[in-house]
């Protein structure tokens, strides 16, 4: 067991990409057999994201969080900008063609801008 968690801190944002990723999944699950699909996985896996940081920083007694905790050590290093971005791109793929073309043009484009636009201030 120690090896494991040895190996996980030392690759610390490889581990937070696939702890995104596992969470990720879950929710898909969960919107797929819970919600029917009504609610968008990235919607769920955002509020779990909150209640597990929430958790952490109870833990940590509300030093830095996740990123405290040497095996999530990499969160430090994805969170902000980087999951912001990711979480406005997830919500993107969500996105359902039909109903954006029911907006139509402004659709469109809040659509676009909500993805452009968050991504170049976090570059910046």
């Amino acid at each position: 067991m120690d090896a494991i968690i040895a190996v996980l801190s030392k690759n610390a944002l490889v581990t937070a990409l696939a702890v995104t990723g596992l969470m990720m999944f879950v929710s898909h699950l969960l919107s797929k057999y819970l919600t029917k699909g009504k609610l968008q996985s990235s919607a769920i896996a955002i509020t779990l994201g909150l209640v597990v940081a929430y958790f952490a920083g109870v833990y940590t007694q509300g030093t830095k969080g996740v990123s405290d905790i040497a095996i999530f050590s990499g969160f430090a290093l994805l969170g902000g900008a980087m999951i912001r971005d990711l979480a406005i791109a997830s919500t993107a793929f969500e996105v359902d063609v039909k109903e954006v073309k029911k907006a139509g043009k402004i659709g469109l484009i809040a659509l676009m801008l909500g993805c452009v636009v968050p991504f170049a201030i976090g570059v910046l």
